[in-house]
């Protein structure tokens, strides 16, 4: 693998007895940059997003990396928020802390902090929205300083002015961390904030139909391209690669 390159997705395919989920799927996640998969639902993004994190076994091909997966170095976020019940806020975090041997109240109140939850680092899961338990996972996750994002639509809960907030917060953190994120989203507007590589996937079995890069310059004439690389992918199953 080249030196920036974290992630090598190479040929992977997966079925579930009879059902072929996933089609020679191959991709590269670098360092410092964000990828994001758009596709139909029930198409095999979370599958895919699995195999990477480690957490599923592949029918065909290899993922290959510079780290351990799963690992400490890899921070994985799924559409359920995942937070033990009996723990606040502020206690989710530090449990997260506490697996890496350490418990530090103000590195999980600044986390708390960084995603507007001061207020209610006192409250239990049950106290909070849908869209505050989301955002005490993405402050659990990053307190683990994880060089791997797995994103599993993350912002899915979250109001629009929240939403645009975190996404600045999670691509500085990719920037100022030399990290790499892959991240799963329904919303074309979501990836267009986020992404530096937009990945078009068909639905099931999926493979990548296109493959978009975004730049700073292109990001808000982008839309139309996406869009229409969308509709085209659920019409007809072309692979780019």
């Amino acid at each position: 693998m080249d030196n920036n390159v974290l992630v090598s997705v190479q040929n992977i395919s997966k079925n579930f007895d009879k059902l072929k989920v996933l089609d020679d799927i191959s991709l590269e996640l670098k360092e410092g940059h964000i990828t994001c998969i758009l596709g139909s639902s029930g198409c095999g993004k979370t599958t895919l997003l699995k195999i990477i994190a480690g957490l599923e076994k592949a029918t065909k091909g290899h993922v290959k990396s510079s780290l351990k997966l799963p690992g400490k170095d890899v921070g994985y976020m799924s559409q359920e928020d995942s937070l033990l019940p009996w723990k606040t806020a502020e206690q989710n975090v530090l449990f997260a802390l506490e697996l890496l041997g350490t418990k530090k109240h103000r590195q999980a109140m600044k986390m708390l902090r960084l995603v507007h939850l001061t207020h209610f680092s006192r409250y239990y899961p049950n106290e909070l929205s849908g869209g505050q338990r989301q955002r005490v996972s993405l402050a659990r996750m990053l307190a683990l300083l994880p060089k791997l994002l797995l994103l599993d639509e993350p912002l899915s809960a979250l109001d629009v002015v929240i939403k645009n907030d975190l996404t600045k917060i999670i691509r500085n953190y990719v920037l100022e961390q030399k990290a790499t994120a892959l991240m799963i989203t329904h919303s074309i507007e979501e990836a267009l904030l986020m992404a530096d590589t937009i990945l078009i996937l068909s639905p099931r079995p999926a493979c990548i139909t296109d493959i978009i890069e975004i730049t700073d310059n292109n990001r808000n004439e982008a839309f139309t391209r996406v869009k229409s690389a969308l509709e085209k992918a659920c019409k007809e199953k072309k692979c780019a690669i």
